[in-house]
C-alpha cells in the first residue's frame, strides 16, 4: 500500500501545482514573446476584412450624400429612417456612425 500512495514526481505526474507556479519566469517571458510576435505580425487580416466591410457599408451613404444632397448622420430625417430600419437605439446609430466615420476608407471618412 506505500507505493499506491507515493506521489511520482516528473513529467508524467504533470506541474507540482497551477501551471506557472514553479517557474514564473517561463510563463512570464512566454507571454512577452507571444505579444512581440503579435506585434511584429502588423495588422490583422481581420482589420483588413472589416475595414472592407464597412467601406461597403458607406458607399450607399456616400452616394446619399453627393447625389441627393442628404445625411444619414444621426438626427437627421434619413439618419432617422436608417435607425428605424435597423431598428438600433439612437445611441447605437451614432455610435455606428462614429465607426463609420473613423474608418480609415476613401467613401468612410467623407461621410458627412
Amino acid at each position: 500500500m506505500g507505493i499506491a500512495n507515493r506521489r511520482i514526481q516528473g513529467p508524467a505526474a504533470g506541474w507540482p501545482g497551477p501551471i506557472g507556479s514553479s517557474r514564473p519566469g517561463i510563463s512570464r517571458a512566454l507571454l512577452g514573446l507571444t505579444a512581440l510576435l503579435a506585434l511584429a505580425a502588423g495588422p490583422a487580416p481581420a482589420v483588413e476584412n472589416l475595414n472592407t466591410s464597412l467601406e461597403e457599408i458607406c458607399r450607399p451613404l456616400l452616394e446619399l450624400n453627393t447625389k441627393l444632397g442628404a445625411s444619414a448622420a444621426p438626427g437627421s430625417p434619413a439618419g432617422g429612417l436608417m435607425q428605424k430600419e435597423l431598428s438600433l437605439s439612437a445611441a447605437q446609430y451614432g455610435a455606428l456612425w462614429s465607426l463609420l466615420k473613423l474608418t480609415p476608407t476613401p467613401g468612410c471618412s467623407r461621410l458627412y
